[in-house]
């Protein structure tokens, strides 16, 4: 292998590189000692970074000081697993800032980025009082952005999720269109700790759950996000939301708008949002657990948990009912026994 490397010049070599996708290009790196110096070339993983996170152009000091683009892409290119082994117990944690971390948040509709930012620390909390005030109340991070439009090609794809149907050809095309934009939307999340410099992808990259969404049949929102459960007292819920409206579709484009995008912190048990200053340390050791390159297993296993929460919520409705209706009969027992007896 060494001998048929020295064949090719390095500029042909390090071209044939740059078309290479990060697992390809990580397998190549154990072929030989030149295609492993090759491999660790900085620029080829900042190439793999930006095509895949735009986000990271805004970022570079940042990035550097977590160890590079190769460990960047090494860490966020899988998601956090819902059920792996707890990570290392960290020692004397201090109480985290939301000044401690910073985010590189993209959204792509069909290989087109709609949305690309980069966030250092948390939205809202630059002041003493409205940090004490995200202490405080449920933990949420908003992304308000303006009318972001984006007209696209090639339309194409497949979700299995709630679709709207119905015999009309109106109907038919919407439900195409819907599905279209559930599989074609991709959201990523990246979550920094500047402190322990460690980062992690917070976002399912494809919709755990999606439907239409009021106040009209243009308007959808898709559920992202993540599972977090190692070394944690409770299953936590990291909720990413994303709405957005179709404003136009003629032909092969689509014209789309994002309208929001939130982020929460639940109680997988009780549902109860978790507020700002319990959801730091949440934050602050999720950059740390394990990952996986599984994305059906994660994705199925964050659908399976949102399934038994909503049986649960049912089953909770179903045991108010009757208890409400027991109540009401002894109610209306005590009172006709009182006219009986007067």
């Amino acid at each position: 292998m060494e001998q048929q490397r020295q064949l090719l010049c390095d500029d042909v070599f390090c071209g044939a590189m740059r078309w290479m996708d990060g697992e390809t290009l990580a397998i190549a790196g154990c072929v030989s000692s030149s295609f492993h110096r090759e491999s660790r070339n900085e620029q080829l993983w900042e190439d793999l970074c930006a095509g895949k996170w735009p986000s990271v152009s805004c970022a570079r000091p940042l990035i550097q000081q977590l160890g590079g683009f190769h460990r960047l892409y090494s860490e966020c290119s899988r998601l956090v697993s819902p059920d792996g082994s707890p990570p290392p117990t960290k020692a004397a944690v201090f109480s985290p800032q939301a000044s401690d971390f910073a985010s590189l948040v993209d959204v792509q509709f069909q290989g087109k980025t709609l949305f690309s930012r980069f966030v250092d620390g948390i939205p809202g909390t630059g002041t003493e009082l409205t940090t004490e005030w995200f202490s405080s109340c449920p933990f949420r991070v908003d992304l308000i952005q303006e009318s972001s439009c984006l007209p696209q090609q090639d339309r194409g794809g497949r979700m299995e999720e709630d679709t709207p149907s119905s015999s009309s050809s109106s109907s038919t095309e919407m439900g195409k269109l819907w599905k279209e934009i559930c599989e074609g939307m991709k959201l990523s999340w990246i979550l920094i700790d500047k402190g322990s410099k460690q980062a992690a992808n917070l976002s399912s990259w494809r919709p755990v759950l999606g439907q239409r969404h009021w106040p009209t049949d243009m308007d959808f929102i898709l559920r992202y996000g993540s599972i977090l459960s190692q070394c944690l007292p409770k299953p936590v819920e990291c909720s990413i939301i994303l709405k957005c409206r179709l404003l136009r579709s003629s032909g092969s484009s689509i014209e789309i708008k994002l309208t929001e995008l939130s982020m929460q912190l639940k109680d997988v048990g009780s549902g109860e949002h978790l507020n700002g200053r319990d959801g730091l340390p949440v934050l602050c050791q999720a950059v740390s657990f394990a990952k996986c390159r599984d994305e059906e297993r994660v994705l199925r296993t964050h659908r399976e948990l949102l399934k038994r929460q909503n049986e649960l919520k049912v089953h909770e409705l179903k045991h108010e009912w009757c208890l409400d209706v027991y109540v009401l009969v002894l109610v209306l027992a005590a009172l006709a026994l009182l006219l009986w007896t007067v």
